[in-house]
Protein backbone atom coordinates (compact mmCIF):
# COMPACT_ATOMS: atom_id res chain seq x y z
CA UNK A 1 0.00 0.00 0.00
CA UNK A 2 2.81 2.38 0.82
CA UNK A 3 4.39 1.79 -2.58
CA UNK A 4 1.06 2.48 -4.29
CA UNK A 5 0.56 5.72 -2.35
CA UNK A 6 4.14 6.73 -3.12
CA UNK A 7 3.55 6.04 -6.82
CA UNK A 8 0.32 8.09 -6.80
CA UNK A 9 2.03 11.01 -5.10
CA UNK A 10 4.90 10.92 -7.58
CA UNK A 11 2.41 10.82 -10.45
CA UNK A 12 0.57 13.89 -9.16
CA UNK A 13 3.82 15.77 -8.60
CA UNK A 14 4.91 14.85 -12.11
CA UNK A 15 1.70 16.28 -13.56
CA UNK A 16 2.10 19.49 -11.61
CA UNK A 17 5.61 19.88 -12.95
CA UNK A 18 4.58 19.07 -16.50
CA UNK A 19 1.59 21.43 -16.56
CA UNK A 20 1.17 24.83 -14.92
CA UNK A 21 -1.35 24.84 -12.09
CA UNK A 22 -3.38 27.44 -13.99
CA UNK A 23 -4.10 24.87 -16.72
CA UNK A 24 -6.45 23.12 -14.30
CA UNK A 25 -8.38 26.36 -13.78
CA UNK A 26 -9.33 26.64 -17.45
CA UNK A 27 -12.59 25.35 -18.87
CA UNK A 28 -13.62 22.13 -20.58
CA UNK A 29 -16.86 22.49 -22.55
CA UNK A 30 -15.97 23.31 -26.19
CA UNK A 31 -12.93 24.92 -24.61
CA UNK A 32 -10.60 24.83 -27.60
CA UNK A 33 -13.22 26.70 -29.64
CA UNK A 34 -13.77 29.17 -26.78
CA UNK A 35 -10.11 30.16 -26.76
CA UNK A 36 -9.52 29.80 -30.52
CA UNK A 37 -7.07 26.92 -30.22
CA UNK A 38 -9.11 24.49 -32.34
CA UNK A 39 -7.93 23.25 -35.77
CA UNK A 40 -10.72 25.19 -37.50
CA UNK A 41 -9.64 28.55 -36.07
CA UNK A 42 -8.14 29.21 -39.50
CA UNK A 43 -11.60 30.39 -40.65
CA UNK A 44 -11.04 33.57 -38.64
CA UNK A 45 -7.94 34.39 -40.68
CA UNK A 46 -7.62 35.85 -44.14
CA UNK A 47 -7.33 33.17 -46.82
CA UNK A 48 -8.12 30.57 -44.14
CA UNK A 49 -4.45 30.60 -43.16
CA UNK A 50 -3.23 31.03 -39.59
CA UNK A 51 0.26 31.52 -41.02
CA UNK A 52 -0.74 34.90 -42.45
CA UNK A 53 -1.29 36.29 -38.92
CA UNK A 54 -3.95 38.46 -40.60
CA UNK A 55 -7.42 38.21 -39.10
CA UNK A 56 -10.64 38.83 -40.98
CA UNK A 57 -12.04 42.34 -40.73
CA UNK A 58 -14.64 42.49 -37.93
CA UNK A 59 -18.27 42.64 -39.06
CA UNK A 60 -20.42 45.18 -37.22
CA UNK A 61 -23.70 43.67 -36.08
CA UNK A 62 -26.27 43.99 -33.31
CA UNK A 63 -27.02 42.00 -30.21
CA UNK A 64 -30.48 41.27 -31.60
CA UNK A 65 -29.11 39.92 -34.90
CA UNK A 66 -26.76 37.57 -33.05
CA UNK A 67 -29.59 36.38 -30.80
CA UNK A 68 -31.64 35.52 -33.88
CA UNK A 69 -29.00 33.28 -35.48
CA UNK A 70 -29.86 29.61 -35.79
CA UNK A 71 -27.87 27.06 -33.80
CA UNK A 72 -26.38 24.83 -36.54
CA UNK A 73 -26.48 21.56 -34.59
CA UNK A 74 -26.48 19.84 -31.22
CA UNK A 75 -24.01 20.98 -28.58
CA UNK A 76 -21.88 18.62 -26.54
CA UNK A 77 -18.73 19.00 -24.48
CA UNK A 78 -16.42 18.49 -27.47
CA UNK A 79 -18.53 19.80 -30.35
CA UNK A 80 -16.10 21.31 -32.89
CA UNK A 81 -16.48 24.76 -34.40
CA UNK A 82 -19.50 25.12 -36.67
CA UNK A 83 -17.72 25.97 -39.91
CA UNK A 84 -21.07 25.90 -41.72
CA UNK A 85 -22.30 28.87 -39.67
CA UNK A 86 -21.31 32.49 -40.13
CA UNK A 87 -21.77 32.89 -36.38
CA UNK A 88 -18.59 30.97 -35.54
CA UNK A 89 -16.60 31.83 -38.66
CA UNK A 90 -16.72 35.60 -38.36
CA UNK A 91 -15.31 38.17 -35.97
CA UNK A 92 -18.14 40.39 -34.77
CA UNK A 93 -18.30 43.91 -33.41
CA UNK A 94 -21.24 44.99 -31.24
CA UNK A 95 -22.17 48.11 -29.32
CA UNK A 96 -24.13 47.99 -26.10
CA UNK A 97 -24.16 48.75 -22.41
CA UNK A 98 -22.18 46.64 -19.99
CA UNK A 99 -24.52 46.15 -17.04
CA UNK A 100 -22.94 43.31 -15.01
CA UNK A 101 -19.65 41.46 -14.79
CA UNK A 102 -17.88 38.92 -12.63
CA UNK A 103 -14.75 36.83 -12.47
CA UNK A 104 -15.53 33.13 -12.78
CA UNK A 105 -12.62 32.32 -10.51
CA UNK A 106 -10.86 29.00 -10.43
CA UNK A 107 -12.74 27.82 -7.36
CA UNK A 108 -16.10 27.95 -9.12
CA UNK A 109 -15.49 28.48 -12.83
CA UNK A 110 -13.08 28.58 -15.74
CA UNK A 111 -11.33 31.85 -14.80
CA UNK A 112 -13.10 33.90 -17.50
CA UNK A 113 -14.47 37.38 -17.01
CA UNK A 114 -18.22 36.97 -17.58
CA UNK A 115 -19.80 40.14 -19.02
CA UNK A 116 -23.47 40.90 -19.62
CA UNK A 117 -24.12 43.43 -22.38
CA UNK A 118 -27.54 44.94 -23.11
CA UNK A 119 -28.88 46.78 -26.15
CA UNK A 120 -31.28 49.74 -26.17
CA UNK A 121 -34.26 47.37 -26.31
CA UNK A 122 -33.23 45.42 -23.22
CA UNK A 123 -31.91 42.38 -25.11
CA UNK A 124 -28.84 40.87 -23.49
CA UNK A 125 -25.82 38.90 -24.60
CA UNK A 126 -22.96 37.26 -22.71
CA UNK A 127 -19.35 38.07 -23.60
CA UNK A 128 -16.35 36.42 -21.98
CA UNK A 129 -12.65 37.23 -21.67
CA UNK A 130 -10.41 34.23 -20.87
CA UNK A 131 -7.37 34.42 -18.63
CA UNK A 132 -4.02 34.82 -20.41
CA UNK A 133 -2.63 31.61 -18.91
CA UNK A 134 -5.41 29.67 -20.66
CA UNK A 135 -4.24 30.81 -24.10
CA UNK A 136 -1.00 28.87 -24.52
CA UNK A 137 -2.30 27.08 -27.64
CA UNK A 138 -4.07 30.12 -29.11
CA UNK A 139 -2.34 31.41 -32.27
CA UNK A 140 -1.13 34.96 -32.72
CA UNK A 141 -2.32 37.64 -32.99
CA UNK A 142 -5.40 36.26 -31.22
CA UNK A 143 -3.46 35.41 -28.06
CA UNK A 144 -2.19 38.94 -27.62
CA UNK A 145 -5.52 40.54 -28.52
CA UNK A 146 -7.44 38.51 -25.92
CA UNK A 147 -4.78 39.21 -23.29
CA UNK A 148 -4.92 42.93 -24.09
CA UNK A 149 -8.71 42.91 -23.73
CA UNK A 150 -8.32 41.48 -20.23
CA UNK A 151 -5.71 44.10 -19.35
CA UNK A 152 -7.99 46.87 -20.67
CA UNK A 153 -10.87 45.57 -18.56
CA UNK A 154 -8.70 45.46 -15.44
CA UNK A 155 -7.54 49.01 -16.09
CA UNK A 156 -11.11 50.26 -16.36
CA UNK A 157 -12.48 48.34 -13.39
CA UNK A 158 -9.86 48.47 -10.68
CA UNK A 159 -9.86 48.89 -6.91
CA UNK A 160 -13.30 48.31 -5.41
CA UNK A 161 -14.72 47.85 -8.93
CA UNK A 162 -12.34 44.99 -9.73
CA UNK A 163 -13.99 41.85 -11.08
CA UNK A 164 -14.72 39.37 -8.29
CA UNK A 165 -16.55 36.10 -7.76
CA UNK A 166 -19.96 37.77 -7.52
CA UNK A 167 -21.63 40.06 -10.04
CA UNK A 168 -20.87 43.75 -9.94
CA UNK A 169 -23.10 46.32 -11.59
CA UNK A 170 -22.23 49.13 -13.92
CA UNK A 171 -23.74 51.22 -16.71
CA UNK A 172 -20.88 51.50 -19.16
CA UNK A 173 -21.19 51.92 -22.91
CA UNK A 174 -18.91 49.46 -24.68
CA UNK A 175 -17.89 48.24 -28.09
CA UNK A 176 -16.91 44.59 -28.02
CA UNK A 177 -15.12 42.65 -30.75
CA UNK A 178 -14.75 38.88 -30.82
CA UNK A 179 -15.86 35.62 -32.35
CA UNK A 180 -19.38 34.29 -32.15
CA UNK A 181 -19.69 31.13 -30.08
CA UNK A 182 -22.65 28.89 -29.35
CA UNK A 183 -22.93 27.80 -25.74
CA UNK A 184 -25.78 26.09 -23.98
CA UNK A 185 -27.87 28.83 -22.33
CA UNK A 186 -26.96 28.63 -18.67
CA UNK A 187 -27.78 32.03 -17.17
CA UNK A 188 -30.75 34.37 -17.09
CA UNK A 189 -28.95 36.88 -19.33
CA UNK A 190 -27.92 34.30 -21.94
CA UNK A 191 -29.25 34.72 -25.46
CA UNK A 192 -32.08 32.28 -26.27
CA UNK A 193 -29.86 30.54 -28.83
CA UNK A 194 -26.88 30.52 -26.45
CA UNK A 195 -24.69 32.67 -28.67
CA UNK A 196 -21.92 34.64 -26.98
CA UNK A 197 -18.95 36.77 -27.92
CA UNK A 198 -16.28 34.37 -26.70
CA UNK A 199 -13.47 35.16 -26.60
CA UNK A 200 -13.53 38.94 -26.51
CA UNK A 201 -10.65 40.17 -28.66
CA UNK A 202 -11.12 43.85 -27.99
CA UNK A 203 -13.18 45.97 -25.61
CA UNK A 204 -13.56 49.73 -25.95
CA UNK A 205 -15.20 51.92 -23.33
CA UNK A 206 -17.33 54.59 -24.98
CA UNK A 207 -18.58 56.65 -22.01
Amino acid sequence: MKSIRRFSLLTILGLLLAFPVTVFLCGTERWNVKVCSDPQVKVLFQNNSVATHQLKTPVHTTINDLRNMTVPGPLAIHTPRFVNSQAETNIWEIDGTLIEYKWENGATGDDDYHLIVRDSNGKTLVAEIPRQTCLSATPQPLRNLIAQARVAFDAKFSGSAQAAGTFKFTNTKVRITGQGFFDRPHASASAPNGIEIHPVMKIEFLN
